[in-house]
């Protein structure tokens, strides 16, 4: 049968709770009005005023209902008594387009029209966990190896860019958005436990941001207005010598001039002066991405090949270019070794470059490289990382053994490029678009996306079986890094074969299998004694010793 309903210009999200009992969201020029009917829409009544617009609700029964209203940030209320009266729930610092429940404890929210979040809760909706996300995050800094933050951009609009800082206590497990803020969020930076420094670029100027309680609350300390030396100065990044000391480098602009420029930080964030600017004022082409910093000595790096140096002697000074291609990223160990790296890809033109110097600048040695690297970290003067992108723009992670002569891929493939990385305490974080946040607790030997519940080792390795001594089972753990066909085989002293354990292609990844010696392919129980397992895949063969006794 069929029933018109007049009274609205459309009607959209018909639910029914039962084979009578029904909801809708109604349409019309008055408002949006969730209505209800028991007697398959042959009447209903309006249990919403009309007052907010409605993105999506949730009947769990006759009397609990959940509402999404349309807007951002977006507002969860809820009903108890059947829509007669309501309740605020929380506000999502997104838009949300959809409410859904598994049942009346478990239920999920996903919305926000540029990157998509995913919320859940466990607490019959009362309390909202953000669950995943495909935010393009800029950069990660950690303060020990649990507590850590993330600088993301979740939008963009005619206005500009949104921003949010997300927290973990977990490792970079979980995270939660702590604080929203204006503008494209770039850098985030801790000089101690408790106080830290982000950036976030408008269109025009920039601003900066300070917390002195370890991100519960930020704070401008520096806005996108003319400083006392009569510039607007947007900032790229920022780095400090020491906790009262730092820099952030970018470009000025002051009506018709502009160009390449690096702010002095003093007083804890409290002083900011334009401390350096680029002398050919008309080039507003001109920008610094990079800015790094010891104790006594900085290095800042950006576009067309411009790379200028601190001392205290000499303050700022250009260095002798050698590319002019963008460069994106500089990393120091100490006052002699450093790298930038640099280049462009766009409309299917790809060029990348990695300077080197052993003596502090003085000359530089250049690799062209396939990939662009985005960030960069040494350990020492040899064994470093970096992440960033290939030519198609997969993300990838990368190790050096010889100071960034010749890089090995560790991690490929990934959805889209890596941004940044940290290090710490042997832990480290690497961070790009489309949410990706990769971790390890063994510096790089094995990275872990909790995300998307993947783990991407980055060397072969078979593992000592435990227990060992065993009666009668024991585990047998193994890493691969390429795709292959693996083989696990068990031998007795003699060398013959009691067991093949695995034996099919298999991903990278983590494995771990079982081995009983009761149970063999021959079904019959192994006697007591030596035996040696081989793991062979790809070029990879190792072989090791495990002691069965009864």
């Amino acid at each position: 049968n069929e029933t018109i309903i007049d009274e609205f210009n459309f009607i959209q999200d018909l639910q029914f709770l039962d084979s009578t009992t029904g909801c809708f969201n109604g349409h019309s020029d008055n408002g949006d009005f969730l209505c209800k009917t028991k007697d398959m829409c042959q009447s209903w009544g309006k249990i919403t005023d009309g007052s907010f617009s409605i993105n999506s609700y949730r009947f769990l029964d006759s009397s609990n209902i959940y509402v999404i209203k349309a807007g951002s940030p977006g507002e969860i209320i809820k009903s108890t008594d059947g829509g007669l009266s309501w309740q605020d729930i929380q506000s999502i610092p997104f838009w949300l387009d959809k409410i859904y429940f598994n049942n009346e404890n478990c239920g999920f929210i996903i919305g926000n029209a540029v990157f998509n979040v995913i919320y859940k809760s466990y607490s019959e909706g009362t309390d909202w966990k953000l669950k995943k996300f495909s935010f393009l995050i800029n950069d990660v800094c950690f303060i020990d190896n649990n507590k850590g933050f993330l600088a993301v951009t979740s939008s963009f609009g005619s206005h500009g860019s949104d921003g949010n800082i997300l927290s973990s206590a977990d490792g970079g497990k979980t995270w939660d958005i702590t604080y929203n803020s204006f503008g494209f969020l770039q850098p985030i930076v801790f000089v101690n436990d408790h106080e830290g420094f982000y950036l976030s670029s408008l269109r025009s100027g920039g601003n900066i941001y300070k917390t002195t309680d370890c991100g519960n609350k930020w704070s401008i300390v520096y806005q996108n207005n003319y400083d006392s030396t009569g510039y607007i100065f947007s900032g790229n990044d920022i780095c400090f010598n020491n906790e009262k000391v730092g820099w952030s480098a970018g470009s000025y602009n002051l009506d018709t001039t502009g160009g390449a420029a690096v702010l002095k930080i003093e007083d804890e964030g409290l002083n900011w002066e334009l401390e350096w600017k680029y002398q050919n004022s008309n080039e507003y082409r001109y920008a610094l991405n990079s800015i790094y910093a010891s104790e006594t000595t900085a290095w800042a790096a950006g576009e067309y090949g411009m790379v200028v140096k601190y001392t205290p002697q000499t303050g700022w000074k250009e260095q002798t270019s050698i590319t002019d291609l963008p460069l994106y990223k500089v990393f120091f160990l100490n006052d002699n070794y450093g790298w930038i790296s640099g280049g462009y890809y766009n409309d299917n033109n790809f060029k990348s470059i990695l300077l080197k110097t052993t003596n502090g600048g003085e000359s530089w040695e250049i690799r062209n490289l396939d990939y662009l690297i985005n960030d960069i970290w040494f350990a020492n003067n040899q064994h470093g990382w970096s992440v960033g992108s290939d030519k198609s723009g997969k993300g990838i992670i990368l190790e050096t053994e010889d100071g960034g002569d010749n890089w090995i891929i560790v991690v490929d493939s990934l959805i889209g490029p890596l941004n940044s990385v940290f290090v710490k305490n042997n832990y480290a974080w690497t961070v790009g678009r489309y949410g990706l946040v990769l971790r390890t607790t063994n510096l790089g030997v094995t990275w872990i996306d909790d995300d998307n519940n993947k783990v991407y080792p980055t060397e072969f390795k078979l593992e000592q079986n435990y227990p060992n001594p065993f009666n009668p089972t024991t585990e047998i753990g193994f890493r691969i890094v390429d795709f292959g066909l693996v083989t696990l085989k068990v031998y007795d002293v003699l060398g013959r074969e009691v067991a093949t354990l695995v034996n099919e292609y298999k991903p990278a990844g983590i494995y771990e299998v079982e081995f009983n010696a009761v149970v063999t392919h021959r079904d019959a129980s192994l006697p007591s004694g030596v035996y040696f397992y081989r793991l062979t895949v790809c070029s990879y063969i190792a072989t090791k010793k495990m002691l069965f006794l009864k």
